[in-house]
């Protein structure tokens, strides 16, 4: 772990994090498994404020962290990881507020229209980011400006997802360019597949990824201002629907199989007896809904502000009052 620790710090030696975005720094962190957390001159015991790949506020200092055990791939894609979660670091430390509701991306509505709509406009990014193009910017502009007065939750997540994710996105990409150009663009070309592969639309959280790294990008490459989002103006239609035949074949399928999976586990756990409490961590990427209900497949966080989570390990389903923050019941799977 010290090895690989001193590795990725020599090859981020290579970044310049000022070329990636203005202000953006190195930041201190931390490689970690079950048992150890290793930093570049110590190491301490692993405890619960070491959860997932992110960034966290370590004894008064925004650093980058990354969980070894949830990767598998070489030293200069890790090394892009971390520079992502850095990102992250900086978004902090700059006072953001931009930051999605994450409680709104995990009942994202199913509403197939929306994904309709929004799947032509990640066709226009994927071929806008290949081929710069006036008109289809415009084009692009006014579809999402349009789902924004259909679904304005919705879409205000998306496009915060996309600021933050996004953004994140494309700073480990950049990194990346440096560290391994040919592993760059195999990536960069996964993120335009991505766009045009209809299974994926569905987990929106996910691609928004995606579709903030290539706004940016297509930005960036053609000297285009920042959207104020909230100056666009939508269309007076929402055009033809020009959408796959199979996309509602695998709208369906998609929310039949997490319906299926949620009553599935629902069906042998068992019931914590905690009252009413409040969700105060989860794993937005993995999260799934189904009516008020939560499945967890990894961890969750449960308690009050005020103290520190309660920290479950394992695959757990919960049900939300109204779809806030509030638990009304917790249910632990015991097979899994």
């Amino acid at each position: 772990m010290r090895n690989i620790h001193s590795k990725i710090n020599r090859r981020l030696a290579g970044v310049d994090f000022s070329r990636i975005s203005p202000g953006f720094h190195f930041f201190r962190f931390a490689i970690y498994n079950d048992t150890r957390v290793y930093f570049q001159d110590s190491e301490v015991p692993w405890d619960t404020r070491f959860t997932g790949n992110t960034a966290i506020n370590y004894n008064g200092e925004w650093i980058a962290i990354w969980n070894l055990n949830t990767f598998a791939g070489n030293l200069d894609s890790l090394t892009s990881k971390i520079v992502h979660e850095m990102f992250h670091a900086y978004q902090n430390e700059m006072g953001g507020t931009h930051w999605p509701d994450e409680i709104v991306g995990a009942f994202y509505p199913r509403d197939l229209r929306n994904f309709e709509l929004k799947y032509r406009e990640d066709q226009l990014l994927a071929s806008l980011v290949e081929k710069f193009n006036k008109a289809a910017w415009q084009e692009f502009k006014t579809l999402r400006a349009s789902r924004i007065r259909l679904y304005p939750k919705a879409v205000d997540y998306e496009i915060k997802m996309e600021g933050i994710e996004g953004a994140a996105t494309y700073a480990e990409l950049q990194a990346l360019k440096v560290l391994d150009a040919k592993l760059y663009r195999e990536e960069f070309k996964k993120c335009i597949s991505s766009l045009r592969a209809t299974h994926k639309i569905f987990d929106v959280r996910l691609l928004s990824y995606s579709t903030g790294c290539i706004i940016q990008t297509i930005r960036n490459s053609n000297a285009l201002e920042q959207i104020d989002w909230s100056k666009a103006t939508p269309g007076t239609g929402e055009g033809p629907g020009a959408v796959l035949p199979d996309l509602r074949v695998k709208h369906r399928e998609y929310y039949e199989y997490i319906d299926k999976s949620i009553q599935d586990v629902l069906a042998r756990a068992e019931k914590l007896d905690l009252g009413e409490t409040t969700l105060l961590l989860f794993d937005p990427y993995n999260v799934r809904s189904s009516s008020d209900y939560l499945y967890h497949p990894h961890f969750l966080g449960y308690g009050t502000y005020e103290l520190p989570a309660n920290f479950l390990k394992g695959v757990y389903i919960t049900r939300m009052k109204s779809r806030t923050r509030t638990i009304e019941g917790i249910w632990h799977d015991p097979r899994l």
